[in-house]
């Protein structure tokens, strides 16, 4: 497999196209650039400066730590760049906690890929068409 770089940038354009890609409602560039803007924390992967996958963070600071948007191209699925990206984003959230606080991080997953999510501790909730709810406290 050709190199791939995980950074913390990604564009409003590529955000869109990977939405897009992976079979995600499209987005007006406007509202996408003020999701990104106001993540917490972002992670993209990419080969020969092309976004393959990303994953984004939201945080209110405290206690509860939204794990939103991870995609990876369909074509680049299996590869393990889900589960690196994953990592990364679960890493930044466990960094950011202080001595005597807990942070929850939720996620809503998309149907059929609860199981990628429990390989990483997080349990799951009752669910309905779009997928379980899941949480995992880091303590």
């Amino acid at each position: 497999m050709d190199a791939l770089d995980y950074s913390a940038s990604l564009s409003p354009e590529e955000y869109c196209r990977l939405r897009k890609a992976v079979g995600w409602p499209e987005l007006p560039l406007e509202e996408a650039a003020a999701g990104l803007r106001h993540s917490a924390f972002i992670a993209a992967c990419r080969r020969d400066g092309e976004v393959v996958g990303a994953v984004r963070i939201v945080w209110d600071h405290g206690y509860i730590a939204y794990f939103s948007d991870l995609m990876v191209l369909p074509a680049w699925q299996g590869r393990g760049i889900g589960k690196k990206l994953t990592q990364l984003a679960l890493t930044w959230v466990e960094e950011q906690r202080r001595p005597g606080w807990k942070i929850k991080v939720v996620l809503i997953a998309t149907a059929g890929n609860e199981g990628f999510y429990k390989k990483f501790g997080f349990t799951e909730r009752p669910g309905g068409s779009m997928g379980a709810g899941m949480d995992l406290w880091l303590e």
